[in-house]
């Protein structure tokens, strides 16, 4: 079997429902979709300005470990969602503190 017959014809492929998407068969594998987002370019802009300023100015990449320089993962960039078809969730949190709520009252804390 080629691998386009693959993705097209195996049983655990969601290629179907993505490309030929009908309202009966949206949550034909779950009742729900979960969304997960992380990207270091996005956590922290601070950090972002201050390695593309040195580079503009003439610094080489290969000198920016010397700098020194980290992110600052305490910043809320990391995304969760949760979509059941009807309401979603968004949480967004931060990579050192991801705080897994157990009830709908202890997220707002």
């Amino acid at each position: 079997m080629l691998q386009s017959e693959w993705i097209i014809d195996s049983p655990l492929s969601l290629f179907p429902y993505c490309y030929f998407p009908a309202p009966e068969v949206l949550d034909i594998n779950r009742p729900g979709a979960l969304y997960n987002f992380n990207m270091f370019a996005y956590l922290d802009g601070d950090f972002l300005l201050k390695i593309a300023r040195f580079i503009r100015e003439g610094g080489k990449p290969s000198e920016l470990p010397e700098k020194g320089w980290r992110p600052d993962l305490a910043k809320r960039g990391a995304i969760r969602t949760v979509f059941d078809g009807r309401y979603k969730l968004n949480r967004y949190f931060s990579l050192q503190e991801h705080h897994t709520p157990r009830s709908m009252e202890e997220l707002d804390e």
